[in-house]
């Protein structure tokens, strides 16, 4: 999957771009109704760190708006959902998977905004979380 990660959900997709970004040591499927799973390869978040295993349930499906005339490049591309994907980069950041230049080459990802049906933008998802306690 890492060798050829367009082949997992195509060009542009965050599957495919969280693949070619994680240069092999990451490994990622988003699946239907909100789910998402990660897999970190031993020594991506430092040397000696352990494999991770990881999976992502948003328990509304996590639908992205079908509305691609929607202001912003932030509209999730072939399943890459609402919020999911905000809350996988960020988990990815907090463990340390991901170096600041791999995070910039994610940032469509990141904190996407939300349109009323105007087209105005009245919010944003970001993540509100804080894991570090369950690192060792």
């Amino acid at each position: 999957m890492t060798t050829y990660p367009d082949m997992i959900a195509g060009p542009g997709a965050f599957d495919t771009e969280l693949m070619t970004v994680g240069a092999g040591k990451i490994l990622c499927k988003g699946g239907a109704e909100g789910y998402q799973a990660i897999a970190v390869l031993p020594g991506a978040c430092g040397k000696g760190s352990p494999a991770y295993g990881i999976t992502i349930k948003i328990s509304d499906g996590d639908l992205a708006p079908r509305d691609r005339s929607l202001p912003g490049k932030h509209i999730a591309a072939n399943g890459g959902g609402r919020a999911r994907v905000t809350v996988a980069i960020e988990i990815l950041r907090q463990l340390g998977a991901l170096s600041p230049a791999q995070l910039r080459m994610l940032s469509n990802y990141d904190r996407r905004p939300q349109f009323n049906w105007r087209h105005i933008e009245v919010g944003e998802i970001r993540p509100a979380f804080d894991f570090k306690q369950l690192r060792h």
